[in-house]
Parts: structure tokens; sequence; C-alpha cells
């Protein structure tokens, strides 16, 4: 009987035992699985809170790709990392796009620039030999198209200043329309 009461405490003890490592475990795991979802959540908060990338806007496509690399190299692992990766990846390429267009139409404008510079030195030229063959209304005309021309580009577009015969030009012009009212 006292071999029966004690094999009965030993064996209350051992359920005692495996309870309390069944609450323990419990609770670890429980623990750990809310921080972990807390922590998904945050960084899904953290990821929607990046402003989102507008098309053919290339600051905020540079906005959304460095807040989704700040946020890939501060969080390694979490539940979005694959797409928030794809996505930088989409970025980078839009980013390069976008960048490859903008030079384009930066190279037209320049070349177009340089057209319509050569086209002012060119009416400015005209307008001298028209007058040397005393072709005054013509020259006028050509003076007149010169400087239409360099005011179109504006100050900045002649190497940083104005064009260096604009003043002689309207010079011109004013002496050939003095001289067209004086003959009148």
């Amino acid at each position: 009987m006292i071999r029966d009461l004690r094999f009965d405490e030993l064996e209350q003890a051992d359920r005692k035992r495996r309870l309390t490592r069944l609450v323990i475990v419990c609770l670890t795991a429980s623990t750990l699985v809310t921080f972990g979802v807390s922590r998904e959540l945050k960084i899904k908060d953290e990821f929607q809170a990046i402003p989102e990338a507008r098309v053919g806007d290339l600051q905020s496509l540079r906005t959304r790709k460095q807040g989704i690399s700040g946020l890939l190299s501060e969080h390694h692992v979490w539940a979005g990392a694959f797409a928030a990766r794809r996505e930088l990846d989409d970025l980078v390429r839009s980013i390069h796009d976008e960048e490859k267009v903008l030079r384009g139409l930066e190279e037209k404008m320049k070349s177009e620039e340089t057209r319509i510079r050569e086209e002012a030195e060119a009416a400015r030229v005209r307008g001298f030999v028209l007058l040397e063959h005393n072709k005054f209304d013509l020259a006028l005309a050509q003076f007149q198209k010169a400087l239409d021309l360099c005011d179109s580009l504006g100050e900045k577009a002649w190497d940083g200043g104005p064009w260096k015969h604009r003043d002689a030009v309207v010079v011109d012009i004013h002496a050939l329309k003095s001289r067209r009212s004086e003959g009148k």
C-alpha cells in the first residue's frame, strides 16, 4: 500500500512536471507567434507607408526605390520580402528607361538649340550680304529673323550668356529702320 502511495505521488509529480513543461512551451510558442505577427504587421505598415511611384515621374520612382531598398536592408527576412525585391527590380528597370528617355529628349533639345543658333548666325550673315547688295528691306528681315531666333532660345542657351552678336544686330535693325523712315 505504501508502495502504491509512493507510486501515486511519483505519478502526480511527473504529471505536474509535464503540465509545467506544456504550459512553458505553450507560453513560449505564443510569445514567439505574437512577436512574429506583430513584426510582420509593423513591416507591412512601413512598406505601405512608402510613397507610391507614378508612371513617368522619375523623382517618385527614385523615392519609392530608395524606400524599398532601406526597408529591405533593415529587415532582411519577412513575408513580403520577395514581392518587395521584385518591385525593386521593376523600379530599377523603370528608372533606367525613364532616364534613357530623358537623355534622348535632352539630346534632341541640344541639337535643336544648335540648329537654331546656326540658323540665327546664318541669318545675320545673309543680312550683311544683302546690305552689300543694297537690299536694305531684305537685310532688315534677315536681321530681324536672327534677333527673333536669338531671343527664342533665351540668354542661357548661348554658352552661359547672351548671344555675342545680339547688341550689334539690334543696332543694325535700328539703323535700317531709321534709314527706311528717312527715305520715305
